[in-house]
C-alpha cells in the first residue's frame, strides 16, 4: 500500500512536477488548487502527509494548518 499525499498548490508547474515526481516514487498524489479544495479533500480522506503552499493567496496557511489539523490523526 503506497503512503497518500496532498499537494497544495496555486501554481500549476509546481503541483504538476511535485505530482509526478512523487507519483514516479511511488506515492498516491492527490491534488489540490486552494485551500478551500484541499479542506473538501480532507473531508473525505485523510493523506499521510500534506505538502502545503505556505504562500497560499486564498488564506493564511497558517491558520488553515489550525484549522484542518483538529480533524487529522496526528501521532
Amino acid at each position: 500500500m503506497s503512503l497518500r499525499v496532498l499537494v497544495v498548490e496555486d501554481d500549476r508547474e509546481i503541483r504538476s512536477l511535485l505530482q509526478s515526481s512523487l507519483a514516479v516514487e511511488g506515492f498516491d498524489v492527490q491534488t489540490a488548487v486552494s485551500l478551500s479544495e484541499a479542506s473538501a479533500l480532507l473531508r473525505h480522506d485523510l493523506p499521510d502527509l500534506v505538502l502545503l503552499d505556505w504562500a497560499c493567496p486564498t488564506a493564511t496557511a497558517r491558520h488553515w494548518c489550525a484549522r484542518s489539523a483538529a480533524p487529522m490523526r496526528c501521532p
